[in-house]
């Protein structure tokens, strides 16, 4: 059982499109939970976060630096949703994967160990 850090687009322009942003990253971590990982969804955490009073001053590179790279560098691989080229947040955490070695999937189907 390995933990499989889900990056794909967060931030956006308007809520619904936030929400739609926050589901497509938890259906695909019930994907990777059903073939026996541990799905780790940053797009669930940081909104719970996010709407809190006490992170209203970070920015950007603050979520990527306090929370989302520290968690991914814990995870055993990545998985790229759909939309991830476009996403500032997701070529992040590519590239830290990329430059740490980590595995990187594209689809759920394609993740072994």
């Amino acid at each position: 059982m390995k933990l499989i850090y889900i990056a794909g687009p967060y931030t956006t322009e308007d809520i619904y499109n936030l929400r739609r942003n926050i589901m497509r990253a938890e259906k695909a971590g019930r994907e990777v939970f059903k073939r026996g990982h541990i799905p780790v969804i940053p797009h669930s955490l940081g909104d719970a976060l996010d709407t809190g009073k006490d992170f209203k001053h970070f920015r950007h590179q603050d979520w990527m630096h306090k929370l989302c790279l520290p968690l991914l560098s814990r995870c055993d691989g990545i998985l790229l949703i759909d939309g991830w080229q476009q996403s500032k947040g997701a070529r992040m955490e590519f590239e830290h994967a990329q430059n740490n070695n980590m595995p990187v999937f594209y689809k759920v189907e394609r993740i072994r160990f």
